[in-house]
């Protein structure tokens, strides 16, 4: 402490303590200076990297969403498959019963064609008899009329035979109007059923 004070109060005094001020302040003043330039190139490093942040947490903003889209169109897409596949399966059931009605309508047909080729081999087996019915009351008639009309035992035989031959064409008649009715009766074939079997 004693050294100080004649430091302080010896000739040289003022001239150490203002060299010591100088040296201080130069000393505050440097380090001031490095501590602002520091600061500022902290400052600017921060700015950067807030900059930076700002720019990924933009960057991440975008990416989140375009992926919030693309999860709603993949949940789009899933729900549009799902409906595609019910429509799928109601298409190939409406498929499978319009087949079937086809096929039922197609053997109805075949049935049909089958009873009609019946009936008109009937109705030609019936034309046929009353043709040789008819061959045959011709040829009675023109027996009866060649004969000399004296005995009365082969006029009323063959008058007999007529009258037989005409009951007969008679009912011939009756039962291919019975079979034509029948035919008409018959129910129609839905037009494209029809297309599809000729």
């Amino acid at each position: 402490m004693e050294q100080i004070t004649a430091l302080l109060n010896g000739p040289h005094s003022q001239a150490a303590l203002l060299l010591a001020l100088v040296t201080l302040l130069t000393g505050l003043l440097g380090g001031w200076m490095l501590g602002s330039m520091r600061r500022g190139r902290l400052q600017r490093q921060f700015q950067q990297a807030k900059a930076a942040q700002e720019t990924l947490s933009l960057k991440v903003q975008q990416q989140q969403e375009e992926l919030d889209l693309r999860q709603a169109d993949l949940v789009r897409s899933k729900r549009e498959t799902e409906e595609l596949r019910e429509l799928h399966k109601m298409l190939q059931a409406e498929k499978t019963e319009v087949e079937d009605r086809l096929r039922t309508a197609a053997e109805e047909i075949l049935q049909q064609k089958t009873a009609i080729g019946s009936y008109q081999a009937t109705v030609e087996d019936l034309g046929n008899q009353i043709l040789g019915l008819k061959t045959r009351n011709a040829r009675l008639n023109s027996e009866f009329y060649f004969t000399d009309g004296n005995a009365a035992d082969p006029v009323a035989a063959l008058r007999g035979d007529l009258n037989d031959a005409h009951q007969q064409i008679s009912r011939l008649e009756e039962k291919i109007t019975r079979l034509e009715a029948g035919l008409a009766q018959q129910p129609e074939a839905p037009a494209s059923s029809a297309a599809l079997l000729s």
